[in-house]
């Protein structure tokens, strides 16, 4: 049986200079200043944000998520990379290289 390469990078994120976000009781409320675009995020996506806010790599996320949501890693993973490339592409968080 071959191992498969995972779907995830070690590349930290970090929140993008135009992204404000704030904790609220419904989950976070965060803005793209450039875009004026707003999005209320829970759950595991905020979990997965406020990881990257204290600086936590992908893979600690990974498995700090798999523990909280009592999920596989395989699944945590899949959702970890499918988030971040959100995050990514609405221009909310920058990808350290």
């Amino acid at each position: 049986m071959s191992k498969t390469r995972p779907l995830i990078d070690d590349k930290k994120a970090k929140i993008g200079k135009s992204s404000l976000f704030k904790k609220t009781d419904e989950g976070l409320f965060v803005v793209n200043l450039k875009t004026g675009l707003y999005y209320t995020i829970n759950g595991s996506g905020e979990h997965i944000w406020l990881a990257i806010k204290k600086g936590k790599k992908p893979r600690q996320i990974v498995k700090d998520l798999a523990k909280r949501f009592h999920i596989k890693i395989e699944k945590a993973e899949r959702e970890v990379v499918s988030y971040l490339e959100k995050l990514e592409k609405e221009k909310l968080i920058i990808r350290c290289r």
